[in-house]
């Protein structure tokens, strides 16, 4: 009996673990595709404005400075792209979380009342509470 209960169990642990795998990782491999494009991106960019920067400044065409005001706006050009990653991160595992929470919720009961089910006798009470508190204890680890 406690081999057919772990085979069960190991069953449903890789459904499970299948599940979130098949949801997860099209999200992983998006936002790390979007994470890489963007680095690249902005590399290629530096490299041509250092490259072809650097050749005009020494030509004497700009200066220094308009070619590190460049480098800075590269950066600003780029930083809500990266920030934009993140959040793109942040949301896929949302989604993610949220499938599986809406797939919980969809579960029918284990347990279903029978058809021929009647009603106990004598449990027609009310159920009162009276002097009744509760409180939520917040612990934070350290």
């Amino acid at each position: 009996r406690q081999l057919q209960t772990g085979a069960w169990a190991l069953r449903e642990f890789l459904q499970v673990n299948r599940q979130k795998y098949e949801v997860n990782v099209p999200g992983e491999n998006l936002v790390v595709t979007w994470f890489n494009l963007i680095v690249f991106l902005q590399s290629v960019t530096l490299t041509a404005i250092l490259g072809l920067g650097g050749y005009w400044a020494l030509s004497g065409i700009v200066t220094i400075g308009t070619l590190a005001l460049f480098v800075g706006y590269l950066r600003r050009f780029f930083e809500p792209l990266m920030q934009l990653s993140e959040q793109l991160a942040a949301i896929q595992k949302s989604f993610a979380g949220a499938e599986r929470i809406f797939s919980l919720l969809d579960e029918s009961p284990g347990i279903a009342d029978p058809v021929e089910a009647v009603d106990a006798p004598g449990l027609d009470r009310d159920l009162v509470f009276d002097n009744v508190t509760y409180c939520y204890l917040l612990f934070r680890a350290i």
